[in-house]
C-alpha cells in the first residue's frame, strides 16, 4: 500500500514540476482525535480525544492542478491503558515527532479552494510517562515499565486543505486542514504486560486512528 501511495507522490510532483510555482511556507496547529483500536482479544479500544498538535509545512502550489509538500510535527499522545470502575483510567503519555510528505490535487473555486491530498509519514516516540486521570485531575509519575514503541512508525493521511481561492497573489493567508491518519505498524514492538493493579497483569497493544483538525497561518512568495 506504501509503495503505491508513493508512487502517486511522484507522479504528482513530476507533472506539475515545470509549470510557474507559488512556494508558501505555514505555521499550523490543532487538535488530534486518536482510536486506539486494541489488537488483543477481549482488551477494550480506548479514544483520546482533543490533544495537541502542530507543524510546520513547506508547500508548492502549482498553476495547474497539482500541488505538494514536507514538513515536520509534533503530536502529544496520550493511551489510554486500562479502566478502573469508578471511572479513573491510566495509560501512558509520550511525544511523537513526525515527518510527512503529501501532494494532491487543486480544485478552485470563486471564493474558496480546496486541495485534497495524499500524504506519507514517519513518527517517532519519546517521553514516557505514566498518568491517571479521574475527571479533571491528572497525575503524572515514572514507572520502572519499559515501553518500547516502533522505533520509525510509518503513517497514512488523507486530508483536505480549505484555503481563499485569492491566496496565491497574497503574501500570507489562514487555512484549515481535516484529516485522517492511519498507522498500518502497531504502536509497540511487542504487546506490554502492563500491572495495572498488584499483581493484576494484562497485555496491551494497540493500532492508531486519527481524525485531525488543523487552522494554519501561511506566508506566500510567488516565483
Amino acid at each position: 500500500m506504501f509503495r503505491y501511495a508513493l508512487s502517486f507522490l511522484l507522479l504528482l510532483f513530476s507533472l506539475g514540476a515545470n509549470s510557474q510555482v507559488t512556494h508558501s511556507v505555514s505555521f499550523t496547529l490543532g487538535i488530534a482525535n486518536t482510536w486506539c483500536k486494541s489488537d488483543i482479544q477481549g482488551s477494550k479500544n480506548f479514544a483520546a480525544i482533543f490533544l495537541p498538535t502542530t507543524s510546520i509545512d513547506y508547500n508548492k502550489h502549482n498553476d495547474n492542478v497539482f500541488w505538494g509538500g514536507a514538513g515536520v510535527g509534533f503530536s502529544f499522545r496520550r493511551i489510554p491503558f486500562y479502566e478502573y470502575d469508578n471511572g479513573q483510567k491510566t495509560g501512558i503519555e509520550m511525544a511523537e515527532f513526525w515527518l510527512r510528505v503529501r501532494a494532491g490535487f487543486k480544485f478552485e473555486r470563486e471564493f474558496l479552494t480546496h486541495l485534497p491530498y495524499l500524504g506519507l509519514g514517519i513518527g517517532g516516540h519519546t517521553h514516557y510517562n505514566i498518568y491517571s486521570k479521574n475527571g479533571n485531575n491528572t497525575i503524572n509519575y515514572s514507572s520502572d515499565t519499559i515501553f518500547k514503541s516502533q522505533p520509525i512508525h510509518p503513517f497514512l493521511e488523507l486530508g483536505n486543505k480549505f484555503i481563499n481561492s485569492s491566496f496565491r497573489q497574497d503574501t500570507r493567508n489562514v487555512s484549515f486542514t481535516f484529516a485522517v491518519r492511519y498507522y498500518p505498524m502497531p504502536l509497540f514492538r511487542s504487546p506490554v504486560h502492563y500491572e495495572y493493579d498488584y499483581q493484576q497483569y494484562k497485555d496491551i497493544q494497540y493500532h492508531l486512528y486519527e481524525f485531525i483538525i488543523t487552522a494554519a497561518f501561511q506566508l506566500n512568495v510567488q516565483k
